[in-house]
């Protein structure tokens, strides 16, 4: 089907619980919320230092952390910054709670408010199905060997919000971080409801608003026809819906603050100090 480019049967975590294992060091105690990363008024917590080189001038209400949180996961586990250079004392993400210090929870915060924001931002996007054979090719591949070694990325999709009395349904942005891809035949639930009948490939996504990882936040594919399906942050179903995916630095940070990729995040490390 064009989309096995190594034995995946070597790179395979066979269960949920081996996955979580692997990458639980790059997971958060921290809550996306306001309760673990805003000020009794709601407002974003930022030391002085942030607050200067982002010109915050006014208070900033908390809106959600994930693009921070997905970044820093996934700059962490791709080697390009170290847990104990923004937060001082800790050797990994899954150490650090919400009794942290503020530098800690303003790092995350500036982290999310210095994305590249623009839906134009993105090294893959996917709308409708995944043409498996054409230009998704690439990204696929690029999923898969996520196995073998390569960069980690964050994947960012809409997720929808109810609809209000008016009939009008609202969207939210979110992040989350991409740990490459499973067979269904190396999965130890691969006889579970959860894949359907026709799925048997699995993006393996961490959704940085859960401490844990779980098979039920994952993307579901059809090899064969490009058919996929995911369940948002929300609990709505997506189907053939869109994402893009994003793991160079300089496309998760870029033109803002007059710095780029690594050299804005490098400043940002360095104003947590």
């Amino acid at each position: 089907n064009g989309l096995t480019y190594k034995n995946t049967e070597d790179a395979a975590l066979h269960s949920e619980k081996e996955i979580d294992d692997k990458y639980k060091k790059y997971m958060w105690q921290i809550k996306n919320s306001e309760s673990d990363l805003a000020d009794k008024n709601g407002n974003r917590l930022y030391n002085d230092e942030h607050k200067e080189f982002l010109n915050i001038n006014n208070d900033v209400k908390f809106s959600g952390a994930c693009y921070g949180l997905a970044t820093i996961s996934t700059l962490v586990h791709n080697g390009d910054i170290k847990v104990n250079s923004f937060a001082k004392g800790y050797s990994d993400i899954f150490s650090i709670t919400k009794n942290c210090s503020l530098n800690i929870k303003s790092f995350i915060n500036a982290m999310a408010k210095s994305q590249s924001g623009a839906a134009s931002s993105y090294d893959y996007s996917v709308s409708g199905k995944f043409d498996v054979k054409g230009k998704d090719a690439e990204l696929l591949k690029y999923i898969e060997y996520i196995n073998y070694g390569a960069d980690a990325g964050i994947l960012c999709y809409t997720a929808l919000k109810n609809t209000d009395e008016n009939g009008i349904t609202k969207s939210v942005g979110h992040a989350v971080v991409c740990y490459g891809m499973q067979d269904r035949d190396d999965a130890d639930d691969k006889n579970s409801a959860i894949w359907g009948k026709e799925y048997d490939k699995r993006i393996l996504l961490y959704d940085v608003n859960y401490s844990n990882f779980t098979y039920d936040k994952c993307i579901y594919i059809d090899s064969e026809t490009g058919n996929w399906k995911m369940v948002d942050t929300l609990g709505n179903t997506k189907v053939n819906d869109g994402f893009r995916i994003i793991y160079k630095a300089n496309t998760m940070f870029h033109g803002r603050y007059g710095l780029s990729g690594l050299d804005l995040v490098k400043e940002l490390v360095q104003l947590a100090c």
